[in-house]
């Protein structure tokens, strides 16, 4: 059975399906919409490096056979991408001949799959690609909250951030009592009280029942950041005024 935070992790997910079998496309497409955030289906690699280049695109997914532009040639042109070059690429295809495998692997390329594809091998393989980019994206979340909130509380305060981050789920809830967080972190619960209430003020914390939290999102948190920095030189420019 497919893992619930392996689902969690391809549901953010934006793949580009190249396949040039258009009823092997159709089936494939069909599937893989349950479990990815979005898939963008090209009809063969021409036409998925011109979607590659304009769209945002996590993975890619092509054959390796196909007109005007075959998947080794597609998955050269992303490897040398300035800004997209390290895209996560899965070739799929029929053929085992050596060569292929080669010249998939010289591509640092993420993944190889055998037609007729196996769902679950399939999603195996795709969750290792992205997972790894998911991973890297919670770091720079976390990073950037516990900066921002350096910056505003500093101290013991970002000690219980940091908690929070550590301790929830892949929906950023996190569910716990300021008990729990005072005894572990030898904080008064007077000083959890008053930063949960601090950052539920600010928008970054909202309390969805009793006990349980959501974090705030990455866009949450660099709309925050630019209102402070807004306010920080506002209040700048009007002191320079008053001088």
């Amino acid at each position: 059975m497919w893992e619930d935070s392996k689902d969690l992790c391809l549901r953010q997910t934006t793949i580009l399906y190249a396949e040039d079998d258009r009823e092997t496309q159709n089936i494939l497409a069909m599937i893989l919409e349950d479990y990815v955030d979005k898939l963008i289906l090209a009809k063969d690699g021409l036409e998925a490096w011109k979607i590659f280049k304009e769209n945002k695109v996590d993975l890619v997914l092509t054959d390796i056979l196909m007109p005007n532009l075959n998947g080794i040639e597609l998955a050269k042109r992303i490897r040398s991408h300035n800004d997209k070059k390290n895209t996560p690429i899965i070739i799929a295809t029929a053929f085992t001949e050596t060569h292929y495998l080669l010249d998939s692997i010289k591509l640092k390329c993420d993944g190889y799959v055998l037609k007729p594809l196996i769902l679950d091998d399939l999603l195996e393989t795709l969750y290792g690609a992205v997972l790894p980019r998911i991973q890297q994206k919670e770091i720079e979340l976390k990073n950037q909250l516990l900066e921002t909130l350096n910056i505003i509380f500093g101290g013991k305060k970002v000690e219980i951030v940091k908690y929070l981050i550590e301790n929830s789920n892949h929906n950023k809830i996190f569910d716990g009592t300021h008990e729990d967080i005072s005894e572990k972190l030898n904080i008064s619960r007077q000083t959890v009280i008053k930063c949960f209430q601090q950052l539920i003020n600010f928008g970054l914390l909202q309390k969805l029942k009793n006990r349980k939290y959501r974090l705030c999102s990455k866009e949450e948190i660099e709309s925050f950041r630019l209102n402070k920095e807004y306010e920080q030189n506002d209040n700048i420019q009007k002191n320079d005024i008053l001088q």
